[in-house]
């Protein structure tokens, strides 16, 4: 008489078939762009999540001087992260790593992003409207004078948006949001001359919306000046 001979897999044995047990791969990308008081983290997500279940990042800060880290509370699998309450002409940096049921991924680093008070905004902004297309002009935001941030402060260049005057949020206030509608130019050096951008492919005969925001070496975007 034959014993029954059951099929399976021992305790404390590797699975048959040599079942993977992979953490997921880092992510890239990482970029921490200063706000006020804030860094705002972007990531892109790896391209292996591993093999468990993916169970989203760890976002972590500190002051480029010091040695310990500090969990910044990130949840989700989200690609973005926002850190706040941080300290105003102070350089950060900040690390993102993916996690899964079989382990954590390398962190990924970005280094040396600084808090800074956000630019001024344009003075002067004038538009003067010609054949489908609107020529802008303004006055440049002076650079910061910070001795102790190096030329983080300065003014790199300006964003410009327009919109219809009937688009959606056409009475947007000044805040350093993405309100909807607004279509955005290529960056506008800080060095142009002249010192402007023109808006081109417009309907004649239909009233837009401008605005222009100083953005400084460090990243930071300053406020909108006022839609107009």
């Amino acid at each position: 008489m034959l014993a029954a001979c059951v099929v399976g897999v021992l305790a404390g044995t590797a699975p048959v078939g040599g079942q993977s047990t992979n953490p997921p791969g880092a992510p890239t990308g990482v970029e921490g762009v200063p706000g006020d008081s804030l860094i705002v983290v972007s990531w892109t997500a790896p391209s292996s999540l591993g093999d468990g279940t993916f169970g989203g990042y760890d976002v972590q800060y500190k002051l480029s001087s010091a040695s310990s880290w500090t969990d910044a509370g990130a949840s989700g699998d989200g690609t973005t992260h926002t850190i706040t309450g941080l300290t105003a002409e102070s350089s950060y940096d900040v690390r993102v790593r993916a996690k899964n049921t079989h382990g954590n991924s390398a962190w990924a680093t970005d280094t040396g992003v600084w808090v800074l008070p956000l630019p001024a905004p344009p003075t002067g902004v004038t538009s003067t409207p010609g054949d489908t297309q609107l020529t802008l002009a303004w006055t440049a935001t002076p650079d910061g004078a910070r001795t102790n941030v190096g030329t983080a402060d300065h003014i790199a260049g300006y964003d410009v948006q327009y919109k219809t005057a009937d688009a959606p949020n056409a009475a947007a206030t000044t805040t350093g949001d993405e309100s909807t509608g607004w279509v955005a130019l290529t960056q506008v050096a800080a060095n142009a001359s002249p010192l402007g951008a023109t808006i081109t492919g417009l309907s004649n005969d239909v009233v837009h919306m401008v605005r222009v925001a100083a953005v400084n070496e460090a990243g930071a975007r300053g406020r909108w000046t006022m839609p107009h």
